[in-house]
């Protein structure tokens, strides 16, 4: 069986324009004679930050001017320490600690 005209069922290729085939690589071939031209198309890469990451960059930046340690917070229970007027709540730090424990039963039981 021979094949005449091998480009008659490939018209409607998106990469073939004419007698050209269009490369994944930037290059076009000429179907009947094999050569290989650079590609008048060029191709671009492109990338879209959305909204999201955006609010995501914004924060990450303010967390990053913040400082990592509230001196004046520090300050204020250095001084509440030394004068003898911190009090610890054993309750209040009980329950909390359950608290702690119970989420993580409850996340890995």
């Amino acid at each position: 069986m021979a094949v005449n005209n091998v480009t008659n069922g490939i018209a409607n290729n998106p990469l073939i324009q004419g007698n050209t085939v269009l490369g994944a690589k930037g290059a076009d071939k000429n179907a009947s004679s094999g050569n290989v031209r650079p590609s008048s198309i060029a191709s671009e890469d492109s990338v879209e930050i959305t909204a999201k990451a955006k609010q995501l960059n914004s924060l990450q930046t303010q967390i990053k001017a913040s400082p990592d340690v509230d001196m004046e917070k520090v300050s204020a229970l250095k001084s509440a320490v030394n004068s003898g007027t911190y009090r610890i709540d054993g309750e209040t730090i009980a329950g909390k600690v359950v608290g702690f424990e119970s989420s993580l039963a409850a996340l890995y039981g």
